[in-house]
């Protein structure tokens, strides 16, 4: 027969367990918060109300993003392996990518 859990040790295992599901929403908030916030359209991220959910959720935003940070093949860039946004690229070295980049935003 197993020995009783006695009420401290109960109490002890019960904070515990607690401090355990603090932790883990400490860190997982923030992934959630970042993954539904990429989810999100322009006007949802910058309303006046902040939204736990996504009203309309897109993936134009990763679209952007791969479309502007992935190299187009035989450009400099995808050949030298340099994975930069071509913005920044075009902001600090101009002569590297003139035609593939678009200006750099003042």
């Amino acid at each position: 027969m197993a020995p009783r859990m006695t009420t401290q040790r109960r109490v002890f295992k019960g904070l515990g367990n607690g401090v355990l599901v603090l932790m883990l929403l400490w860190t997982a908030i923030p992934f959630y918060w970042m993954i539904a916030t990429s989810l999100k359209h322009d006007k949802e991220i910058y309303g006046y109300e902040a939204t736990l959910i996504p009203e309309r959720p897109t993936l134009a935003n990763y679209a952007t993003v791969f479309r502007e940070t992935l190299p187009r093949s035989g450009s400099p860039r995808a050949r030298s392996g340099v994975h930069v946004p071509c913005s920044h690229l075009a902001a600090l070295h101009p002569h590297v990518c003139p035609d593939e980049c678009p200006p750099p935003h003042g």
